[in-house]
């Protein structure tokens, strides 16, 4: 059985909030006016990637955080995974301020009208308005094989016959990108009538690696099920030279991405839904974790979630990483305008009640995680009502599929939501 978090339910929120403050704003080992004027030099996060990781690993001894996300005692790899994840936001972050700012700043103008059209009755703003229900594809074609290191599946493709929301900036231009109109997955298959997981992959990702990833090869062989990878908006085969990136700095095109995520996917389950009735498991990790979130909470018939390396609140991550970038004042009040969490609500995991039962929805996530946070996979977890979770010794980009403590735990999260062992599959 998966382990469930005990005794931490009624302070959950505090702790949530709490751990939220030491991962955003500790004391770094060095003076914070010191940290403030290098912050401002050109490749200063490099020069900061020490400080930064001392910073992480000391927050993750610290006490005001639940047993179950401390490492004690800390060893070189929770240095190292520490540092993983420093080193992949120094490079992310570049020369990106400026245009943050200038995104920050249209979005809250876009977020304050959508506010006020929202308040006059104008417009429905809720995520069963935005995220729409898709109907099935009529014409699915194969592409071709996709191949990784010996695994090897079908490669699928279908129109994806999304519209954006009304009322956002660049919703009217949003099919100008030719390669992100039709929707891909690759498919492996073990039987008709098998049960299916569907895999969701991270930023940046949406490749033939991920069959790799995700061990999907060897999940279809060890429960004899039917393996699904779909692939997101502006990614992989969909992606292009000037479409932006989702999630990126661009807040609304954020938003029309994220909706059509969840239509896509949600599309790809009425594909398997017309060739069978069998138990479906959702499985996503960093960005596939908040598609299939949000999916769960707006998909009838899904028999478990498993988040992984969850992000569930996208202002919250904004704001947590914006404070590196060292914004002026003013632009750090646009970025803190409680209007941008209105923007997201319609896309918002935290913002639909799950529909899978609650005995089915599981998360993992890493305690040295800084790409996300502790915070969002806590956030979820509340949200979930206290769902099983489980913490391993780890950040977001350090190989977590490849845990073993993580590897067993999805491995059990399916069995028990396909009602199946390792030993009669």
């Amino acid at each position: 059985m998966c382990v469930r978090v005990t005794g931490i339910s009624d302070v959950a929120p505090r702790l949530a909030r709490e751990v939220h403050r030491l991962n955003s704003t500790a004391a770094d080992v060095l003076p914070a006016r010191m940290i403030s004027t290098l912050n401002r030099l050109p490749g200063a996060d490099i020069f900061l990637l020490g400080p930064r990781t001392s910073r992480v690993v000391i927050d993750v001894q610290h006490p005001d955080r639940p047993q179950d996300a401390r490492i004690e005692p800390v060893t070189l790899r929770t240095v190292a995974e520490a540092l993983v994840d420093e080193v992949a936001l120094a490079f992310l972050k570049g020369n990106q301020a400026t245009v943050a700012r200038e995104h920050f700043e249209q979005a809250l103008v876009d977020a304050t009208r959508i506010t006020e059209r929202t308040q006059a009755g104008e417009l429905d703003w809720t995520p069963e308005a935005v995220c729409r229900e898709p109907a099935a594809p009529r014409v699915v074609a194969r592409v071709g094989t996709v191949r990784f290191r010996g695994d090897e599946g079908s490669h699928l493709t279908f129109p994806s016959t999304f519209v954006p929301p009304e009322g956002l900036p660049g919703a009217d231009t949003w099919g100008e990108h030719r390669a992100n109109l039709n929707a891909h997955m690759f498919v492996l298959e073990h039987d008709a009538d098998a049960p299916w997981v569907v895999n969701v992959h991270g930023f940046k990702q949406g490749r033939p690696a991920d069959l790799f990833l995700f061990r999907s090869a060897a999940t279809r062989q060890r429960f004899g099920v039917n393996v699904l990878h779909p692939i997101l908006p502006m990614s992989g085969p969909r992606a292009s030279a000037h479409a932006p990136q989702i999630p990126g700095t661009d807040l609304t095109a954020n938003v029309i991405g994220l909706a059509q995520a969840v239509w896509d996917v949600r599309r790809a389950i009425r594909w398997i839904r017309q060739r069978s009735d069998a138990p479906i498991v959702l499985h996503g990790v960093s960005l596939g974790s908040y598609v299939v979130s949000m999916v769960a909470g707006l998909e009838d018939g899904i028999d478990g979630v498993i988040a992984g390396l969850p992000v569930v609140d996208y202002p919250a991550l904004m704001r947590r990483h914006a404070s590196r970038m060292e914004l002026p004042e003013g632009d750090q009040a646009v970025v803190d305008d409680p209007a941008l969490d209105d923007l997201f609500s319609a896309v918002s995991p935290l913002h639909v009640t799950p529909k899978v039962a609650h005995k089915r929805r599981y998360i993992y996530a890493g305690k040295l995680d800084q790409v996300s946070s502790a915070w969002q996979a806590f956030s979820l977890w509340e949200h979930w009502g206290g769902s099983s979770i489980h913490w391993f010794d780890g950040g977001h980009l350090g190989g977590a599929l490849w845990d073993r403590g993580v590897k067993r735990y999805i491995d059990t999260a399916i069995g028990e939501a396909l009602g199946r062992t390792l030993a009669s599959a």
